[in-house]
């Protein structure tokens, strides 16, 4: 049997549910960042809380408010070439009634990000990002970004992540609405909130920060943030909150 290439980015979005006990209210996407020898669980806050991030307002049209999330994770006996075993995990959001997950230090529920840090199971194959902060690519706007997610909790195969891509909409470093987010244009769908915003190329040249310019081989890959939702629901703009708020909020654990 031949092999069968994966990319990257492809092992790194996972399929997530919203459960109130045994009920299904939503779907998402979640992906795992490791720092400091740790494993964290990142997705948006409305995805957790069950409501609106900016109105307060319940997603669901029940009003249920999710207690657990269920995170589809790639099972340890699974080969890379052959990503068909899964393991569904069920992640508590609360203990005693107090969220477990962990929001930004100063700005909390205003930041629509949240980290949830999970234990290691041998049973379970981890795929996590780590930041990079030091990377010499240059983006500006117009660039091609990717979200690598679930839209209308669709799977391209089994439950392997879609990529949708669009353009840079805003200057990556310099903030919208003064916060620390960068906007996409891109159509998105329900289901990607909580997904992985990338730069990936395979091949080919890359702009670099001091004006020069990389010819590559392989897989150039960088995190640049988590994306959130449009700025209205008649635009094609996306909001994608920056890498530095995930550090934000990882670090301050």
């Amino acid at each position: 049997m031949n092999s069968i290439f994966i990319s990257t980015p492809t092992v790194r979005s996972l399929y997530a549910e919203m459960i109130f006990n045994d009920a299904v209210l939503s779907t998402c996407t979640v992906f795992l960042l490791e720092y400091d020898n740790e494993i964290f669980l990142i997705t948006n806050r409305h995805n957790v809380t069950g409501k609106d991030n900016n109105t307060n307002e319940c997603l669901s049209n029940t009003c249920a408010i999710p207690n657990k999330i269920r995170v589809y994770h790639y099972a340890n006996d699974t080969l890379d070439t052959h990503l068909d075993h899964w393991i569904t995990y069920d992640y508590e959001l609360y203990n005693n009634e107090i969220p477990i997950w962990i929001e930004h230090p100063t700005l909390k529920n205003r930041a629509d990000v949240i980290a949830i840090k999970i234990s290691r199971h041998e049973n379970i194959k981890y795929y996590s990002y780590k930041l990079n902060f030091k990377s010499n690519i240059r983006l500006v706007p117009t660039d091609k970004v990717s979200v690598v997610g679930f839209p209308f909790g669709k799977k391209s195969n089994a439950f392997l992540p879609i990529y949708n891509s669009g353009t840079l909409a805003s200057e990556i470093d310099l903030g919208y609405d003064g916060l620390a987010i960068f906007l996409i244009d891109m159509r998105s769908r329900p289901g990607q909130s909580g997904s992985p915003v990338i730069f990936f190329q395979n091949g080919g040249t890359v702009n670099l920060k001091d004006g020069s310019v990389s010819v590559r081989t392989g897989e150039s890959l960088e995190l640049l943030g988590i994306y959130s939702g449009r700025i209205s629901s008649e635009s094609d703009i996306g909001m994608v909150w920056h890498k530095q708020i995930i550090y934000e909020i990882i670090s301050s654990n």
